[in-house]
């Protein structure tokens, strides 16, 4: 058995189970959920007492059982003994385990009592490779994400905020943006997470979340208190998943507010920069204490809000209102109403008075950082605190109930954002093109982008830099062009940040598994031949066809095709494949790898011009780049001519 063994306070071994912090937090917050408050209080009052025996093996058995399950959901062994937990015969051969249970109540932190070694089966080995394996893949996608940042992406990503917050306000009483949201769309390996993160070094607050799936083990990790609140249990109705919004927007709020006013005070001039720098520099390091701290925090006073907002009980009938306006009854009376319609707007959120009363008091109590002005004593327009919700395209699916929790969240974001002028922006991060589009209709169609409050969403953010790390081409000789040492500098930064840690085939194995998405190449597949044969010749898709929308945005989210640009209403994206020098050379390996890979996928392809959604050209230029670079292809890989 590995793992650091030691012993507790009270004298019982105890190993260390292979769980990160985040695992940790959630096994809290399973027994939290399934031990009532009163079993707990009773806990802890009892002072050690063995009166409390059936709820102190009531927390036992959730704590294994939650432990045990976790531990098969992430593959690792598991050696816990649940028939153990679920004698009571244990409390008694051990009776110090009695006050072990009562401190962890006491601090509601419970996953250390499933370290203890009384529960853990004797294994015969060492636990498996996996988890060490994983450790170190941790650690190599942490080096790569501190690595220092190049490029001047940030400045532009900084602009585009800043020109947000001006178009915000209008030229007159009418706001014409809905809310301070937008979104940056962008293909795999651009860097997007790393965008949003640098935005500290220019004076922002950063406050980034990450929801990425439970399986999903990318990096920067899944941040469990946000990533459960809001993609968790949406099959909840409509209300209750809107009073968990405005409760967990609370809790945001005060806990930056507590979090950073308590920073302020230590300053002697006025100038709150220092105090921003510390405090971003503990939120974004992704494996600091203070991030766990601060989650804990917010999990803490989001439960304190939830349990004050008032929340109607379902109606039985949930038959729609045969009554009701049709969509395009909607539409009209839209176009007829002015959007600062008092009488037209919509009823108020389940929880709206919790959250901008927070934000309003975030705002007064830190007027330092807000109400910044420039030299001529006018508030200034520059990003003060951005909001940040990595991978967050979970939010775009539809709950059973009819709603997209994009749309709840969007409106939260209205509910405080709409009278207010400061630079508090919430950026929503991902590579489909749905995250651009967290519009909050009210009570209109889901596929009308309109809302009552107001009309426009900000057209997501692309332009994330292209060939960043490549070496300048006049120190580079003609024969040492094509090298691998520096092609891998050109494309998107990725390839760059795997070079110090990984070997040249590792980096080519992920970049072929990104490009296909899947960990081999089926040239039968539509996606992936599209996807290597675009990369290798440069396809261009018809606008006009009707798969071209769809194929796109799969693309782009898939398949590492990159968003150049998007139309004001969203409606359509200019994305193509880029001078990638690695991933062409990976294109044509896939391609050529097995005799019949090149023939199954150019099938595909002819496929697609007969149905007339890839494009050949005015005069034929597909063919010619076809036959030339596969002429080019095949010669290569011939035998050396004999001298």
């Amino acid at each position: 058995m590995s793992g650091s063994s030691t012993s507790t306070s009270q004298d019982l071994p105890m190993t260390l189970l292979p769980l990160t912090s985040q695992h940790r937090d959630e096994i809290d917050q399973t027994v939290l959920e399934r031990v009532p408050p009163g079993a707990l209080k009773m806990i802890v009052q009892s002072e050690g007492a063995d009166t409390t025996t059936t709820e102190s093996l009531l927390v036992l058995i959730n704590t294994i059982l939650a432990a045990s399950t976790l531990l098969k959901r992430e593959h690792l062994k598991d050696n816990l003994d649940v028939n153990l937990a679920l004698a009571k015969e244990t409390l008694r051969q051990h009776p110090k385990l009695q006050e072990i249970i009562r401190r962890a109540c006491e601090m509601r932190s419970f996953s250390h009592i499933a370290d203890l070694e009384i529960f853990q089966i004797p294994q015969t080995s060492d636990l498996p490779a996996p988890s060490s394996q994983d450790e170190d893949r941790s650690n190599f996608l942490y080096d790569s994400f501190i690595r220092p940042y190049v490029g001047k992406a940030v400045d532009s990503f900084y602009e585009y905020l800043k020109n947000n917050n001006v178009k915000f306000k209008g030229d007159g009483l009418e706001r014409p943006y809905y809310a301070k949201f937008c979104s940056i769309v962008q293909s795999s390996g651009t860097g997007k997470s790393r965008l949003m993160t640098e935005l500290r070094k220019k004076g922002v607050i950063v406050l980034y979340m990450n929801l990425r799936g439970p399986s999903d083990r990318g990096f920067p990790m899944r941040d469990l208190v946000p990533a459960r609140i809001l993609t968790e249990d949406t099959d909840c109705t409509r209300a209750e998943y809107t009073a968990r919004c405005c409760a967990f927007f609370t809790a945001i709020f005060q806990t930056l507010q507590e979090d950073l006013s308590s920073k302020l005070p230590r300053l002697r001039s006025g100038n709150p920069n220092p105090a921003i720098k510390i405090w971003n520099d503990q939120m974004c390091n992704m494996c600091s204490e203070a991030r766990v701290e601060f989650f804990q925090k917010v999990r803490s006073r989001y439960q304190e809000t939830l349990t004050k907002i008032k929340v109607p009980k379902p109606e039985e009938n949930t038959n729609a209102d045969p009554a009701a306006p049709t969509a395009e009854e909607t539409t009209a009376k839209l176009g007829s109403m002015s959007i600062t319609d008092e009488k037209n707007m919509a009823p108020k959120l389940e929880g709206e008075s919790f959250v901008t009363t927070s934000y309003n008091n975030m705002l007064r109590v830190l007027q330092r950082i807000f109400t910044e002005k420039d030299e001529d004593k006018v508030p200034n327009n520059d990003p003060k605190l951005v909001i940040a919700f990595d991978e967050a395209h979970p939010l775009s699916n539809m709950s059973r109930r009819g709603f997209r929790p994009s749309h709840i969240i969007g409106r939260t974001i209205n509910s405080y954002s709409k009278n207010s002028d400061a630079s508090v922006w919430v950026v929503f991060a991902s590579t489909t093109s749905q995250v651009a589009d967290f519009s909050a209709p009210q009570s209109i169609h889901d596929s009308l982008r309109v809302a009552v409050a107001g009309q426009l969403l900000y057209p997501p953010y692309t332009h994330l830099g292209w060939d960043q790390n490549a070496d300048p081409l006049s120190g580079t000789s003609a024969n040492d062009v094509a090298r691998f040492d520096h092609i891998v500098g050109f494309g998107r930064p990725l390839w760059k940040s795997l070079v110090e840690k990984r070997v040249i085939a590792e980096i080519l194995r992920l970049a072929a598994q990104k490009l296909c998405k899947s960990k081999t190449f089926d040239p039968n597949d539509t996606n992936q031949a599209l996807a290597v044969l675009s990369q290798r010749f440069g396809l261009d898709i018809c606008f006009g066809h009707p798969d071209a929308v769809s194929y796109l945005e799969k693309a782009v989210a898939s398949h590492l095709r990159v968003c150049f640009s998007t139309t004001e209403d969203r409606m359509w994206a200019f994305t193509g494949y880029p001078s990638e020098p690695l991933l062409s050379c990976v294109a044509a390996i896939l391609l050529h790898r097995m005799p019949t890979n090149l023939g199954l996928a150019l099938g595909v392809l002819k496929r697609k011009v007969d149905g007339g959604m890839v494009e050949i050209g005015q005069s034929g230029e597909l063919t010619s780049r076809l036959l030339l670079l596969l002429a080019k292809d095949l010669l290569i890989r011939q035998d050396p001519p004999k001298a």
